[in-house]
């Protein structure tokens, strides 16, 4: 005989197995540049900073004479009094030149290097 009329479609089947783990993509775009920071040291002895390096101010350096003080810590103190941090102007310390052999003032820089963390150490 003649074949008859197709059917009518049939359910759907079962879900077959996860296939394996393809290849990994091409990478993406970089990202944009991070935050620019800088950091901050005391050049001991010298009124110079490095070339290429910004010098926040020159000073002297002092050193606590009183005994209540942090052990006689040194201080970077800038030359021009309206350039002192906060702590020390309003600070009731009683600070004392550290002088050379000659009985002149030992100078420092506060010197700031680009691109990097900053970290103050007033």
């Amino acid at each position: 005989g003649t074949p008859g009329t197709p059917g009518l479609p049939g359910t759907n089947g079962i879900d077959g197995k996860p296939g394996k783990k393809g290849d990994a993509g091409q990478p993406g775009t970089p990202g944009a540049p991070g935050p620019q920071g800088s950091e901050l040291y005391i050049k001991w002895g010298s009124k110079d900073c490095l070339n290429g390096e910004v010098n926040l101010f020159i000073g002297h350096i002092v050193v606590s004479d009183n005994l209540k003080d942090v052990d006689g810590d040194y201080i970077c103190l800038p030359n021009e009094h309206n350039q002192y941090p906060t702590r020390i102007q309003n600070a009731k310390l009683r600070l004392e030149d550290v002088n050379d052999a000659n009985g002149k003032n030992i100078p420092c820089a506060a010197c700031v290097v680009r691109d990097r963390s900053i970290v103050h150490t007033f």
